[in-house]
């Protein structure tokens, strides 16, 4: 099945799908197993023949996704191009583990984000809240905070596919796991405290503060993303 663009979201939260070689059983995310486009398969073996063969010194690859929102049927809402430069690295099969393991890192710190603004909202405080009522008043606040983790993550995330740890041991995986995952903690919480800088600023509402934060943190740690 093709990757379908989505609103609000960027296409490279999708390079497990589009470029990531087969993962182990035990990293399928909850949407089951991705396989990516043979034809990308195809360009790295192709790429790394011609790199081996001495006529191409370059350690990257260039590619460029293409694709359309529509209502799958005649209306198209959204067309969108995308350029991608990857090392070879990541179009192995050494790198899989720890580029799922991280993409999923940031779901976890996105959805700890959603969560943890639920909390500034006055109907939170009350003995039997309306969450639905809750969620549909703050998710404009929450789409925008979300939008400006993403944003901010992207390119630290392109940066570090091309740390050489990403295809050595476990354990060099495991360093470049952690320090991204101080990174995207960083981000999110970046992202929370420009929220909360624009809000009440009463008691009531410095309360609140403090309970978003602490949600955040808990959520946090709950992921992984610590």
């Amino acid at each position: 099945r093709p990757v379908r663009p989505q609103e609000e979201r960027q296409a490279w939260r999708d390079i497990g799908a589009l470029f990531l070689t087969e993962v182990p059983d035990s990293e399928i995310s909850a949407r089951g197993r991705t396989v990516r486009p043979q034809v990308v398969s195809q360009t790295a073996a192709l790429a790394r023949e011609v790199k081996e063969d001495g006529l191409a010194k370059t350690p990257r690859d260039r590619f460029l996704t293409v694709g359309m929102r529509t209502d799958m049927k005649a209306k198209v809402f959204e067309c969108r191009m995308d350029r991608f430069e990857l090392p070879d690295a990541v179009l192995g099969r050494v790198a899989a583990v720890p580029v799922t393991r991280g993409l999923r890192m940031a779901e976890s710190a996105a959805d700890a984000l959603g969560n943890a603004l639920l909390r500034l909202h006055p109907g939170t405080e009350r003995e039997n809240p309306s969450w639905s009522d809750v969620r549909a008043a703050m998710g404009g606040v929450i789409r925008l905070a979300q939008r400006q983790f993403w944003s901010n993550l992207e390119p630290e995330f392109r940066v570090r596919l091309f740390d050489s740890r990403l295809a050595g041991d476990e354990q060099a995986q495991a360093t470049w796991l952690s320090e991204w995952a101080q990174v995207a903690r960083e981000v999110v919480v970046r992202a929370l405290e420009g929220v909360l800088a624009a809000s009440d600023d009463t008691a009531d509402g410095l309360r609140r503060q403090e309970t978003t934060r602490h949600t955040l943190y808990v959520q946090l740690k709950k992921g992984g993303v610590e």
